[in-house]
């Protein structure tokens, strides 16, 4: 497995000849150009929007509305610092719309998605309703690996979220999602 970016040249040999070809640079592209982009036929035009997304004792508050497409990268949101082995609350509020789900996951192991265990961290016990706040607990492994990675909030939502879900289309056409640094 390639780790960092690297030269590469071909050779190649016929009839005991032996050619070499020109170095090529094969370069790595950043876990953070890997994450995929989830999607909603509808958005979150019609209450089924995020409206905060905040982490009680950090520096993560963040209001936002309704984005078209319903997908927004914070990546200017400053990252609030979250310990190994410490436990906090994610909360998502959500729009006028009266059925309200959200889900939340973290890439602990910084491999640019969300599909390994323990990844989907959080999500809502039934709808919290018109203009509900989720409030999600979460436990940061032990053994997450030190650094900035990702976030993923899926709110806004008619049904509730799986697990499975923090990728293209969701249980409901209708929410909004929003990616964080932490």
């Amino acid at each position: 497995n390639q780790t960092a970016s690297t030269f590469y040249r071909c050779r190649v040999t016929c009839s005991g000849n032996t050619g070499t070809s020109s170095s090529l640079l094969v370069a790595m592209a950043p876990t953070s150009s890997c994450y995929c982009t989830p999607t909603y036929s509808f958005g979150c035009g019609l209450g089924d929007a995020i409206t905060n997304v905040s982490i009680p004792g950090t520096t993560l508050n963040n209001a936002s509305a309704c984005s078209t497409p319903p997908f927004t990268y914070y990546s200017s949101v400053a990252a609030p610092t979250l310990i190994a082995g410490g436990s906090y609350t994610v909360n998502v509020t959500m729009g006028a719309d009266p059925s309200q789900h959200a889900r939340v996951w973290f890439d602990w192991n910084q491999d640019g998605d969300f599909s390994d265990p323990g990844e989907a961290a959080g999500t809502t016990n039934g709808s919290v309703g018109s203009n509900g706040t989720a409030v999600m607990a979460i436990t940061v492994p032990a053994d997450a690996v030190i650094g900035t990675t990702r976030m993923r909030v899926r709110g806004g939502n008619d049904a509730a979220i799986t697990a499975t879900q923090a990728c293209g289309v969701s249980s409901s056409s209708v929410g909004e999602a929003e990616d964080y640094n932490v």
